[in-house]
């Protein structure tokens, strides 16, 4: 569980570096308003920690069917999209509170790192085929 937990770290880090990047993309370039831009760049970055966990992270516990993926899809968007709606009120609380918007994305992304974690831990090793 230690070295899942290292890389779920790892990955959790590629995929909120990866958000971070387009939330101020769409921030500073396109001028999307923060909580609309957090949103956007929240659900895409899913798609990068779903391929990660799936290839490296929880690596030994790969679907073998079609069937058993978009299972552990299912459950992942899940359970992530509530980790997200969490972070995005804590971020919304904390811009409103005057803290810089990547850093109150972070702070919210360190918040539901371990819920997300043990959940997602229980739906590679209850799918497993």
């Amino acid at each position: 569980m230690i070295v899942q937990l290292l890389r779920y770290g790892i990955s959790s880090l590629g995929g909120l570096i990866f958000n971070l990047l387009l939330l101020s993309a769409l921030v500073e370039i396109a001028d999307v308003g923060e909580i609309p831009a957090a949103v956007v760049s929240a659900g895409i970055a899913l798609l990068l920690t779903f391929a990660l966990n799936q290839g490296w992270v929880f690596s030994q516990y790969q679907a073998k069917s079609k069937q058993v993926l978009a299972k552990r899809a299912s459950f992942y968007y899940i359970i992530m999209i509530g980790g997200k709606s969490a972070n995005i009120v804590i971020y919304s609380v904390l811009l409103k509170l005057n803290i810089w918007y990547p850093l109150a994305w972070v702070i919210g992304s360190g918040i539901v790192f371990g819920v997300t974690f043990l959940l997602n831990r229980n739906i590679w090793t209850r799918t497993a085929d």
